[in-house]
């Protein structure tokens, strides 16, 4: 799909912008944003998010850009306009989601390990 060259009123724009925003917020759960997602978006739209967010986290990880190229397949431009991203509000929201599912997943497992081990 191709982006329209045609501007939206400031006031059209907030609406979508918000009925957009209250869709994923409304959806349930992982499985319910992952097929709104796989459905809504194209498979070029998805990788670009799903590549965007990773190169945010190995950033914040401290990975170099070097190592991002290589693991992600994306190129230095890539890397560096998501640089400019990661000290923004929302960047940093996800980021702090992202770490904090990460350390309850790391605890889950091993509490669980510790009773499983009796």
């Amino acid at each position: 799909m191709q982006t329209s060259t045609q501007t939206l009123s400031p006031a059209i724009k907030n609406t979508l912008e918000k009925n957009f925003a209250t869709v994923v917020a409304d959806l349930k759960n992982v499985i319910e944003v992952q097929v709104f997602l796989r459905d809504f978006l194209t498979e070029t739209e998805r990788a670009i998010f799903i590549k965007r967010l990773g190169i945010a986290v190995l950033l914040h990880a401290g990975k170099s850009y070097e190592e991002i190229q290589k693991t992600l397949g994306v190129s230095s431009a890539t890397v560096s306009t998501v640089m400019e991203m990661v000290e923004k509000k929302g960047v940093q929201l996800a980021l702090k989601k992202i770490a904090d599912d990460q350390w309850a997943e790391k605890w889950s497992s091993k509490i669980s390990g510790l009773f499983s081990a009796k």
